[in-house]
């Protein structure tokens, strides 16, 4: 191969593939490096005058897995060009005949790269040799970005990242928010800052928070660092999760964070304020009560202030709330908005008082990542739970969320679904905090593949076993698009977003499309196979109906007896007067078998 022309800047990667289920035939050991062959660049142009980049690879395969197979794991490094965008690699595998062949090519485990358009195509030249060609596409996402080395961050925050409880690599080099906000933010400006979902917005402002309370700490004489920031979230479920990625960051030096959301109990959160925690991150009606009724709480000696979905906040809805907190707090902090849609109106960002701050656009104002398949399905009103049970059924092993447009439709919808024998759980505003957490930690254990949720799991959570979003209702607002399929594909992963749209939500459908700049392709389905569960969908949902009726309908029991109830439904507790639904419930289910 020929080397890369003199003085050119060069960037190393490394990339680590393993091929699992390769069964090789009785007395062969292993498959020699010989056999391996790699051509990095694109081989049709390579009679252009396009370089191929010099490389080095071994392979070994001798460990096996349970079922006798070995695991063959590539080593492959090359060095390109720093400013590549895209560089297409190609492997020929070449083996003895008797092999069963690649049932599979799974792993690729390419750090710093991100991987499309894999292919694997099966050529024979002669009956006994059988060759494999395995074609992808490698974008190199970091040879443009800095290690954390480089961001200015000082040496106890990586002693900090080292010993907390996530591992180290997964902050050795920054995504391209965090390259671009932290340096910004160490210098002490404001920041407004706009990524694509799941791309660690979260980090861009935990780190130089973190850092600023190691210096605060070591200063002579040491700087209060008790209340030190404040984090605002629109939804009580992300200000859980920004709290647990704070503490995990800062486990090594007993970081004390306070969580204040609606739905827990007021005592126990004066009890973790009276603690004098680092971190405060709060849901803005919470915080303003605290702020109102809690003895001795000031946060009068903070020195930032986070709102985390910016663009949610300085809404209508926490307009009052948002502007007491202002005038509770110092003028002089830094402030930080972070969001993946972000408010045009200039008013609404000058209301969080920030000084000459510092934009920083990672992507576009309205973009989904790339690696996120995105379909659309137009569907008949009437026969939409069909389209939703056959396209659950058909991708069965999937851990899906399916969003709605209100809370009854997610009672409803998980009923059917249970009903169906799906393992289905539903969230929303009109559940108890204790439920609403009780239903996402078993979805995040896999107890429950299939969450039901209205919009208030739209924003921020951070679920990576998340392989698909369903837009069982259209959004009303084209932005909560953006961020409902954000669920899905997140830190680089793969995934799955389809919208059914029924004839009343064509316009909604429209306006989603200007908005992310692009026309999605169809979910391709067969009616005629659709409409084979409309008998069983029916009856499902008839029985469901029945349930809900029986409850009460949907209106909300004092003291949460409703919703106690309905949490021993969806885990499979029914109550014994329940007896004759439940024997409707087996007999449907003795209809429903998976395809």
């Amino acid at each position: 191969m020929s080397q890369l022309p003199q003085g050119t800047t060069t960037t190393r990667l490394q990339l680590k593939a393993t091929t699992t289920h390769l069964r090789f035939p009785s007395g062969i050991a292993s498959f020699g490096p010989s056999r391996w062959q790699a051509t990095i660049g694109n081989p049709t142009a390579a009679t252009k005058g396009d370089h191929r980049f010099p490389t080095t690879y071994t392979m070994s395969g001798h460990r096996k897995d349970e079922e006798g197979d070995l695991l063959n794991q590539l080593n492959l490094e090359f060095f390109c060009k720093s400013n590549l965008e895209k560089v297409d690699v190609i492997l020929v595998l070449t083996g003895n005949s008797r092999m069963s062949g690649f049932r599979r090519w799974c792993g690729l485990q390419f750090s710093g790269l991100r991987v499309a358009n894999v292919t694997m195509e099966k050529r024979r030249k002669n009956p006994k040799i059988a060759t494999h060609n395995l074609t992808f596409s490698v974008a190199d996402t970091t040879a443009a970005l800095p290690s954390l080395h480089r961001l200015h961050c000082c040496p106890a925050l990586f002693q900090l990242l080292k010993h907390g409880r996530r591992q180290r690599r997964s902050w050795k080099n920054p995504s391209k928010i965090q390259a671009e906000a932290i340096p910004h933010a160490l210098e002490g400006k404001d920041l407004i800052g706009l990524a694509q979902t799941g791309s660690g917005k979260t980090g861009a402002f935990a780190l130089p928070i973190l850092q600023a309370l190691l210096a605060a700490a070591a200063a002579v004489p040491p700087v209060q660092h008790a209340f030190f920031a404040c984090v605002l979230s629109p939804t009580r479920e992300l200000a859980i999760q920004i709290a647990e990625q704070f503490e995990a960051l800062g486990s090594s030096i007993s970081l004390k964070t306070a969580v204040l959301v609606g739905g827990v109990d007021h005592v126990q959160q004066s009890i973790a304020l009276g603690k004098r925690p680092h971190i405060v991150v709060a849901t803005p009606g919470r915080l303003v009560d605290h702020l109102s009724n809690t003895k001795g709480f000031s946060l009068r000696t903070i020195k930032y202030l986070v709102l985390d979905e910016a663009d949610r906040l300085l809404n209508e809805d926490f307009e009052k709330s948002l502007d007491e907190i202002l005038n509770a707090i110092p003028r002089e902090r830094r402030t930080y908005l972070f969001s993946a849609t972000m408010t045009k109106k200039v008013q609404k960002l000058q209301r969080a008082c920030l000084r000459n701050p510092v934009k920083i656009e990672a992507a576009s104002k309205y973009s989904t990542v790339d690696t996120l398949k995105q379909q659309f399905r137009f569907v008949p009103a009437k026969h939409k739970d069909c389209y939703l049970t056959y396209i659950l059924n058909e991708k069965s092993g999937s851990t899906s969320m399916v969003f709605t447009r209100t809370c009854e439709a997610t009672r409803l919808l998980a009923l059917m679904l249970r009903n169906l024998s799906f393992r289905a759980i539903p969230i929303s505003g009109q559940m108890t905090q204790a439920k609403r957490l009780g239903a996402l930690n078993k979805f995040k254990a896999g107890e429950c593949n299939i969450l039901i949720c209205t919009d208030v799991a739209s924003r921020g959570l951070d679920i990576p076993s998340v392989d698909m979003v369903i837009n069982y209702d259209i959004p009303t607002n084209s932005k909560d698009y953006i961020h409902r399929v954000g669920r899905t594909a997140r830190a680089g992963r793969s995934g799955v977003a389809i919208s059914l749209v029924n004839q009343y939500e064509l316009e909604w459908y429209i306006q989603i499309e200007k908005l992310i700049g692009k026309k999605l392709p169809e979910f391709e389905a067969q009616e005629e196979e659709v409409l084979l569960f409309l008998e069983r969908v029916t009856e499902a949902k008839r029985l469901s109906l029945m349930n809900i009726k029986e409850a009460g309908g949907h209106k909300r029991r004092r003291g949460g007896e409703e919703e106690e109830d309905e949490g021993d439904k969806f885990h499979g507790k029914n109550k014994s007067n329940k007896s004759s639904n439940n024997k409707s419930n087996k007999s449907n289910n003795k209809k429903f078998k998976r395809r």
